[in-house]
């Protein structure tokens, strides 16, 4: 009695495969995915090969100038509205060196200007008490 080369099993799995094997259909648009893929990993590999980039170092520290360090500082926040000298010119101690416009815009318009107005109004109005106390102490004395 002769036996089988293959189990039964596999005798009739091959019978069942006259109606074809199993194909899964792939949109063009895998192949292009894939393309694209394939091209990205290239360019990367070939920059990791034979790509440079700049050097970039942080140090830290203070530049210094060849005179040595100036601290300018101004009492409040102001914009630079003119640089006065330039570099390389020599200057002498308390000269300018830039204009600073410290501006402050309101709603009702540049603070400085207000308080100006301010100030000037409140002159005036002091001013014109004081002529009424005057002309209220020579009423005074007029009549007495």
């Amino acid at each position: 009695m002769s036996t089988p080369l293959f189990r039964p099993e596999v005798m009739q799995a091959q019978a069942v495969q006259w109606l074809g094997s199993i194909r899964i259909a792939r949109p063009p648009s895998f192949g292009v995915a894939t393309g694209l893929a394939l091209a990205c990993a290239v360019a990367l590999v070939s920059f990791a090969t034979w790509g440079q980039y700049t050097r970039k170092v942080t140090v830290p520290g203070v530049l210094v100038p060849e005179g040595g360090l100036m601290h300018l500082s101004s009492p409040q926040a102001a914009t630079v509205a003119e640089v006065l000298v330039k570099e390389g010119d020599a200057v002498q101690a308390g000269q300018p060196l830039i204009r600073l416009r410290a501006e402050r815009m309101l709603a009702a318009g540049e603070l400085g200007q207000l308080q100006a107005a301010a100030v000037a109004q409140r002159r005036s109005s002091l001013e014109a008490e004081a002529r009424l106390a005057e002309q209220q102490a020579q009423q005074r004395s007029s009549r007495t």
